[in-house]
């Protein structure tokens, strides 16, 4: 009915996975309005991103992905110690 009527709902934000720099490279994707198959592109990997390849029995995290997508969308990594 609301395709009909042409009434749409906004996009819900991505779950979080509870690692850090996964969802804050996700979230900035959502600002930036880029897709998961878009950033898969910008990074080089397959279908990492567009298949949740961090999820399920067989995922596993590729922080070389992530890292190199925050790199690309102008982000930069930090390491603060507890002791500084």
């Amino acid at each position: 009915m609301a395709g009909f009527y042409k009434v749409g709902r906004p996009k819900q934000p991505y779950a979080r996975t509870g690692n850090y720099l996964l969802d804050g490279l996700r979230d900035e994707c959502k600002r930036q309005g880029i897709t998961m198959p878009e950033l898969d592109e910008f990074v080089g990997s397959k279908r990492y991103f567009r298949w949740k390849g961090w999820s399920g029995s067989r995922g596993s995290i590729k922080y070389g992905h992530i890292v190199r997508g925050i790199h690309e969308l102008g982000g930069r990594l930090e390491i603060k110690w507890s002791g500084e």
